[in-house]
């Protein structure tokens, strides 16, 4: 009898208590995530684990794309539309690749002791449709010096349902150079 009331008492409380937390889409700005490592493009605030470099994603009211928010000079934070991954590369260096569909897109890193960003890679299919260019860059992994990611020289010729294979990963280095298939 004795079980039976406890687990009747925590049902209660999981009802009462459970909805308090906020789901993944939920989560507060004050809810800071601290990646482990890898990519990331879900809803929230970043930090590194020194806590240096506290960045936001977040879903545009207008579209449903993302965007990035990052701190900045000025008052306001630098805000990135379209962003399609982000990764640390360190607790100073941000990296981050941005679609056509809303933003400019190409590869970028951000300093976050300086707070600048930095364009390493533009794009190559400029088109009345797409002035800032039709590339498409998702973020797919940084080793060492090497950022790997999807690329498309046209957003709208892409089947995102079969886009991410090997033919579509490309390589990059740290500084912009050396743009190849990931295959090479």
């Amino acid at each position: 009898m004795r079980q039976f009331l406890y687990m009747q008492f925590l049902s209660i409380m999981a009802v009462i208590i459970w909805p308090a937390y906020p789901s993944a889409s939920e989560k507060l700005e004050s809810d800071v995530i601290h990646p482990q490592s890898g990519i990331f493009r879900d809803d929230g605030v970043y930090e590194t684990r020194k806590g240096k470099c506290d960045v936001s994603l977040q879903v545009s009211g207008m579209g449903g794309h993302t965007l990035l928010l990052l701190p900045s000079r000025a008052p306001q934070k630098q805000e990135i539309e379209d962003v399609s991954g982000v990764a640390y590369r360190s607790n100073d260096t941000l990296i981050f690749t941005v679609s056509p569909i809303y933003g400019k897109p190409g590869i970028f890193v951000y300093d976050c002791m300086s707070k600048l960003k930095k364009q390493i890679v533009k794009p190559h299919t400029i088109n009345e449709a797409y002035p800032d260019g039709a590339d498409f860059f998702e973020l797919q992994e940084i080793r060492e010096n090497t950022i790997y990611f999807y690329y498309a020289p046209d957003v709208d010729s892409v089947d995102f349902t079969k886009f991410r294979n090997q033919g579509s990963l490309y390589a990059v280095n740290i500084d912009g150079a050396g743009f190849r298939r990931a295959a090479e």
